[in-house]
């Protein structure tokens, strides 16, 4: 992971509010709450590039959609996840996204240094209760597993809570 340069709150929601323009969505309200609970938590934003080997090493929640969990509540490594796409049907909501999403242009993902402790955020409880320690998604879910099956790099992150330059 290649640290970039330290980064306000303000530009980090205003590059997630450029790509999730419509905030009456329930998935861009939650997720924009994630961004404000890990600035409240971490205080600081770095935008970084991450490598196709960063990518393989993130931490994602829990993620169920219908009856298939595709991550469990312990959460997975997007590395642990890949092959679990497989698995869905090929009507799949997430399978369909996954590969909507690895046609599209990069666009960044929302991370954090750790998973967040906040009660609002249930989903983090298990990674939080284990003490995993680790870049964690926040936003993005489906693009980096996208991007971790085609061995994608150079994609923008923005992270709370690491030490940058």
């Amino acid at each position: 992971m290649a640290v970039e340069v330290r980064v306000p709150f303000d530009e980090v929601r205003g590059v997630f509010l450029q790509q999730n323009p419509d905030p009456a969505f329930r998935s861009t309200r939650y997720a924009l709450g994630l961004l404000e609970a890990a600035d409240r938590r971490f205080g600081s934003w770095f935008k970084v590039t991450l490598s196709s080997e960063d990518v393989p090493g993130v931490m994602l929640p829990p993620h169920r959609e219908g009856d298939f969990e595709l991550i469990p509540p312990s959460g997975l490594r997007v590395s642990e996840v890949v092959s679990r796409v497989d698995l869905l049907p090929p009507v799949h909501v997430c399978r369909q996204r996954i590969e909507d999403v690895s046609r599209d242009p990069l666009s960044a993902v929302f991370l954090s240094a750790a998973p967040l402790d906040d009660p609002a955020y249930s989903d983090y409880r298990d990674l939080v209760k284990r003490g995993y320690k680790g870049l964690t998604h926040l936003d993005g879910l489906h693009r980096l597993i996208a991007w971790a099956r085609l061995g994608s790099s150079g994609i923008t992150a923005y992270v709370a809570g690491i030490v940058g330059p």
